[in-house]
């Protein structure tokens, strides 16, 4: 009867042992390490969202520059009331859902590309992308609601009839406005269009010197001596 509870009691105590000993030791706490197919679909996502960020980002920036080079020019060549009535119907055209897309999903991709590349870890490119998500909305999408779009209500409002020159002040005070803050709205998206590439382009310069750094140099072989023939 002694002996078996002297055996039950050190059991007990081996056991507990046991629980002491893992639970002082971290590695059976450790997570499992990532599978290298998520690992892959991570990075696959990450690229992917950086590509569309870039492209949208280049879409916006041509979309403005368009309108500041050639649409406003040539309205600003016709008649004041004529210029008018055309941007006017402009304006009610523009509202469809591939402007609609692409105006307000560029922040949106720009900035899940920056938390993918954070998630695996690439810093300079997720800051580049955050950043970039950043001039974008201060430098694209604000001045589309508080300056641009206020415009475009005031012009229309404005009548068909009334003749040449209340046309012309009208237009001209509002294309003066409307041209330059578009302008403006072009050089910010072309802005973060280029943030986006220097971040990635850094990024992966230093990965590429990392990696030469930690490959291992190869000695030199050096040529045997012929051998000399005895005499």
């Amino acid at each position: 009867m002694g002996r078996s509870v002297d055996r039950e009691d050190l059991a007990r105590r081996a056991r507990g042992r046991d629980r002491r000993r893992r639970h002082r030791d971290p590695i059976g706490h450790r997570p499992a390490p990532r599978r290298p197919e998520r690992a892959a679909m991570s990075e696959t996502s990450a690229k992917t969202a950086l590509v569309l960020a870039t492209l949208l980002n280049g879409t916006m920036a041509g979309f403005f520059y368009a309108f500041s080079v050639s649409v406003m020019p040539g309205l600003d060549a016709a008649r004041p009331a004529a210029a008018i009535e055309a941007m006017q119907e402009i304006n009610r055209a523009i509202r469809n859902p591939v402007f609609f897309a692409s105006f307000f999903l560029t922040p949106v991709v720009t900035a899940a590309a920056a938390a993918l590349y954070w998630r695996a870890g690439v810093g300079m490119t997720a800051l580049s992308a955050a950043l970039a998500a950043l001039v974008y909305l201060a430098g694209a999408m604000a001045p589309t609601v508080l300056v641009n779009v206020p415009l475009n209500e005031a012009l229309a409002a404005f009548p068909h009839v009334g003749g040449e020159m209340p046309a012309a002040d009208t237009w001209q005070s509002y294309s003066a406005s409307w041209t330059g803050w578009n302008t403006a709205r072009a050089g910010f998206c072309l802005l973060a269009m280029l943030i986006v590439l220097a971040g990635h382009a850094s990024e992966t310069n230093a990965a590429k010197a990392r990696t030469s750094t930690r490959a291992p140099r190869s000695k030199p072989v050096s040529a045997a001596a012929p051998d000399c023939p005895r005499p």
